[in-house]
């Protein structure tokens, strides 16, 4: 692992650093690219990245630090230190929802649409940065005695490079989430905008879901992983808008679960009262 770059003078270039501002400038090119194609104004575009980059620093920054109080008890000025790594996909996400939702608000786009945008600029960011993390050694697996276990100057063992698996998670959800993106858009009125942002809080969250078993420097609450257990509430709250959102209805599901499932067919419908006749 490489966690210094390179030493230019008195300047010194972090891995993780290096590639969080890579990460950001891909993003950014994305989300104005499709955005502007869209309708949107450039100059808007450009202030909707940087606020959500300031939101995504300090709303990741904030929790990782919460969900750590040891790592900062012996030097809190520490926290501000978020160039050397340390950030919760959660805080982040959580944070560039609500800075997102008020300008969305404010300037009166489309939320959905907005959305599906920066679904993909998300995931560019993400692919860049789990690279840096790589590099860094944050984010670092779990021990393992397989082949393409990493060893590291700063942890024991050989670990499971999990930034990369995520990384590549993301690369083929990527590629899947633009075609779908794409054909979207060739075909206005046939899908829904938001379709691809339900699926992306979908996969990714699977994703991390299943991912999560292989870090090492996870955050508890209790028993369980915090992590699991927001990629699990987001998954499930994701799969629920996208199955009534899209492709079936309520009623029509509870009459076919009670007569295969139950032995029974409700009637959902209230009968009305009857009308009383003038004599």
């Amino acid at each position: 692992m490489y966690p210094t770059l390179l030493h230019l003078g008195p300047v010194t270039i972090y891995s993780y650093g290096f590639f969080l501002s890579i990460a950001y400038l891909l993003a950014t090119y994305v989300f104005w690219r499709e955005g502007k194609k869209q309708g949107y104004q450039e100059e808007k575009l450009i202030d909707f990245s940087v606020i959500a980059l300031v939101a995504a620093i300090f709303g990741g920054r904030l929790l990782y630090s919460l969900l750590n109080l040891n790592i900062f008890t012996a030097d809190p000025i520490k926290v501000l230190f978020f160039w050397e790594g340390g950030f919760a996909y959660f805080g982040s996400f959580v944070a560039v929802m609500l800075a997102g939702s008020f300008l969305i608000r404010k300037w009166r786009w489309s939320f959905l649409q907005i959305a599906d945008i920066g679904s993909l600029a998300v995931l560019v960011a993400i692919i860049v940065g789990k690279i840096g993390s790589f590099l860094s050694g944050n984010d670092y697996g779990s021990l393992t005695s397989l082949p393409w276990g990493v060893s590291s100057v700063f942890l024991e063992g050989s670990r499971h490079p999990v930034q990369l698996y995520e990384a590549l998670f993301n690369l083929v959800l990527l590629i899947i989430l633009y075609k779908f993106y794409k054909s979207n858009i060739s075909r206005v009125g046939q899908l829904r905008s938001g379709a691809v942002f339900f699926y992306f809080l979908f996969f990714n969250n699977l994703g991390r879901l299943v991912l999560e078993s292989f870090r090492g420097d996870s955050s508890y609450l209790g028993p369980f992983r915090f992590a699991s257990l927001f990629s699990f509430a987001v998954a499930l709250l994701a799969l629920v808008v996208i199955y009534f959102y899209q492709f079936r209805n309520l009623s029509g599901d509870i009459r076919t679960i009670s007569k295969y499932v139950l032995g029974i067919k409700l009637r959902l419908r209230i009968p009305l009262p009857k009308r009383k006749v003038n004599q």
